[in-house]
């Protein structure tokens, strides 16, 4: 969360990398990049989509020191952060959770069914 924070008047660590690095290619995290609730994922994705060439999903209540969920049972807004990114340029969707409270491999299960039963990613098995 800490490159989407602000640290000065209007200045992020992620706004400061991409103004001076021009090729710079983004892995956005979508719950920390929503730094808890200070920003929106569907922004920040959206604001950075010609750079997102990897989104990691995870979703959850957006507290600090929370354990994460199951993608789709949290307030990231994962539809619309993923329907923000550019189909041309962003190559792959991560499940990624930190901490889960319960069997991980049921969360990773549990979004990887979200993900591809809404259409939202293309997966594989």
């Amino acid at each position: 969360w800490m490159e989407f924070e602000l640290y000065a008047p209007g200045r992020r660590p992620v706004d400061y990398f991409v103004e001076n690095c021009p090729d710079l290619c983004l892995e956005i995290d979508l719950y920390w990049c929503a730094a808890f609730g200070l920003n929106k994922a569907a922004d920040e994705v959206r604001r950075f989509a010609s750079r997102a060439k990897l989104l990691h999903v995870k979703d959850g209540p957006l507290v600090r020191g929370a354990h994460q969920f199951a993608v789709g049972n949290g307030i990231v807004g994962i539809d619309e952060a993923l329907n923000a990114a550019d189909p041309n340029v962003t190559a792959w969707h991560i499940v990624e959770l930190d901490s889960y409270d319960g069997p991980m491999m049921d969360a990773v299960r549990d979004s990887y069914t979200y993900l591809t039963g809404k259409g939202l990613s293309q997966g594989t098995k």
